[in-house]
């Protein structure tokens, strides 16, 4: 007799020990007596001599399983996690993703799309497994197909309440110690930034009209329906076009705000990092404006970022500021080049940057190319061997 509930995990486990286990008691449940294909149910089956549990319609020509066209199609959860997630969404009332993910040591969002699987599959009771597994069964419950759940994921998780009520932003660490028990890894500061980012509802930076759809569960991946351009958490932030990790980044953040004025030496010795990525890290962070580890939140939200951005690029640098006291004394183009060391496109740039900020007098005129005296080159006097022999 097939048992249809396990009074603890530990039974469970006990008798599902690995995915075989699994598939041989889920095809029980399915196909009791003879294997039937789900796309033809007068046709023949042959089993795959390549893969085991693999079997062919003979009449439609396509492969099938145990999990076609039922829940467990299209996952990439095994099915003896499936079975655990079942179980624990059973007994458990109410359990947070956070806590599943746990337990069956899984990501956060993939145990968001085991929750939203067995919430739309209609599962109470760990028994209902026979009624999913059964096509029929199953397609009476739901009322529209996978496709339809993957497009209908983002509101199935805001209607879930994935995101905590005791979530909130890790305002800093004491140490750098606590701050990678926090993030010990890269998945861990992916959820953490998507949190901040979308609040368990994600939304498309090129089009927040459009639908999203995931298509990479590891790599947190989407893609916008409407504009059909990917994207993740980093995309039009600071981390974005970076090939510094996550982990590296919170770390570096750390450093950052809590060691006044640390090197780019220091910094890369400390966080295990190349010189010239140690400073383009530390200048990532200045034009970014963090001054606290909680400025995380508004340096992964674009709205709040490109405004920030945006009045930077208003504010005069050193450089600007540089260029306009040598035009203001009177130095011309040639000789700005030659004192700071720039390009002459460059310096024409900044020159109008000055005048924009009122760094430069009004009845100080700018010589350029076209009135600048053209600076005397000297030639080098290369001597011939037969001089030099001499």
């Amino acid at each position: 007799m097939i048992k249809k509930d396990f009074a603890s995990i530990s039974e469970l486990l006990a008798a599902f020990p690995n995915n075989e286990a699994s598939v041989d008691y889920l095809e029980e449940l399915r196909w009791p007596g003879h294997i039937v294909s789900p796309y033809d149910a007068t046709s023949k089956v042959n089993r795959s001599r390549q893969l085991p549990k693999l079997y062919l319609c003979w009449n439609t020509k396509k492969y099938f399983n145990v999990k076609t066209k039922t829940m467990f199609a299209h996952s990439k959860i095994g099915l003896q996690k499936w079975l655990i997630a079942i179980w624990y969404y059973t007994h458990e009332k109410d359990i947070s993703c956070k806590k599943l993910a746990s337990d069956m040591k899984v990501s956060f969002s993939t145990a968001a799309y085991a929750i939203s699987g067995m919430k739309s599959a209609g599962i109470e009771k760990f028994s209902d497994i026979e009624r999913v597994i059964r096509v029929d069964d199953y397609n009476k419950t739901i009322s529209h197909d996978f496709n339809d759940v993957i497009e209908d994921y983002g509101s199935v998780r805001e209607q879930l309440h994935i995101r905590s009520e005791t979530f909130e932003v890790k305002e800093d660490f004491s140490s750098i110690s606590k701050l990678l028990e926090a993030f010990p890894n890269r998945e861990a500061c992916v959820d953490y930034l998507e949190e901040l980012r979308w609040h368990g509802h994600i939304a498309s930076p090129y089009d927040a009209t459009s639908k999203v759809h995931m298509i990479n569960r590891v790599s947190k991946i989407y893609v916008c329906k409407n504009t059909k351009m990917q994207f993740n958490v980093k995309t039009k932030t600071m981390f974005e076009h970076s090939k510094i990790g996550l982990l590296k980044w919170f770390m570096a953040i750390w450093y950052y705000t809590h060691e006044k004025n640390i090197s780019p030496e220091k910094l890369a010795s400390d966080i295990k990092l190349t010189l010239s990525t140690a400073k383009y890290a530390i200048r990532s962070m200045k034009r970014a404006g963090i001054k606290k580890f909680s400025d995380i939140e508004s340096v992964v939200r674009v709205d709040e970022y490109d405004k920030h951005l945006k009045a930077m690029s208003k504010q005069p640098t050193v450089i600007t500021e540089r260029v306009a006291e040598l035009v203001n004394n009177g130095k011309n183009i040639y000789e700005i080049m030659e004192v700071l060391n720039l390009k002459g496109a460059v310096v024409y740039g900044e020159v109008e940057k000055a005048r924009k900020a009122g760094l430069i007098e009004k009845q100080q005129p700018f010589i350029g190319f076209a009135n600048a005296p053209k600076p005397i080159v000297k030639k080098k006097i290369v001597k011939k061997k037969e001089d030099i022999r001499r």
